[in-house]
């Protein structure tokens, strides 16, 4: 069809020089990748990536466009800026579920109240913060009967831990929302950029 989209593969290989991350050395990968099909770097029209400079850095060696990810955008500013106020409260749950879901004993005995599993955050992904959050809320009643660890009663977030959390769930619900939009495929570039 005309105005369908068609997406191809163009490789799916390591680079030769695992030594070299630099746009220089990017480009030396395209141009080793691209002769297999009888093309060049001249042949790119755009570089459509992550946000990581080396990806800038490679659009302008190139004179492309580059096309930024809406989504990696949101992801950095999230945890760059908004989780700044956060940052005790975030390690202390993330040290409870890492203590829930790693010691044996005490991740059995959570078991015992909910088939739930803890979930720790991933420094690369804002929306893990979120997730464990959500999980908490869930778990949060059998993590209440789960006694037998001190260090789970430690970390178990106190009142004023609690009031900051119901405070941010909504703008992080809000975030997690724009986020899953954003990686919705039949989104626009317009779209996504307004």
């Amino acid at each position: 069809q005309k105005d369908e989209l068609k997406e191809r593969l163009l490789c799916c290989s390591p680079k030769h020089d695992e030594t070299n991350f630099s746009a220089n050395g990017y480009v030396d990968f395209l141009n080793q990748q691209l002769s297999f099909f009888d093309k060049g770097v001249e042949n790119i029209v755009a570089i459509i990536a992550d946000n990581a400079p080396v990806n800038r850095a490679l659009s302008d060696i190139l004179k492309v466009q580059f096309i930024g990810c809406a989504s990696h955008r949101l992801n950095l500013y999230v945890q760059n800026e908004f989780y700044v106020g956060i940052a005790d409260l975030i390690e202390k749950l993330n040290t409870l579920m890492l203590i829930l879901k790693n010691r044996l004993k005490t991740n059995g005995e959570l078991r015992l109240y909910t088939n739930l599993k803890a979930v720790i955050k991933n420094l690369t992904r804002w929306t893990s913060v979120f997730e464990m959050f959500e999980r908490f809320y869930e778990i949060q009643d059998a993590i209440n009967q789960v006694v037998g660890d001190p260090e789970v009663a430690i970390n178990i977030p106190n009142a004023t831990d609690m009031n900051l959390l119901n405070q941010i769930m909504p703008q992080l619900k809000f975030l997690h929302k724009a986020t899953t939009k954003l990686q919705n495929p039949e989104l626009s570039m317009l779209d996504a950029r307004t």
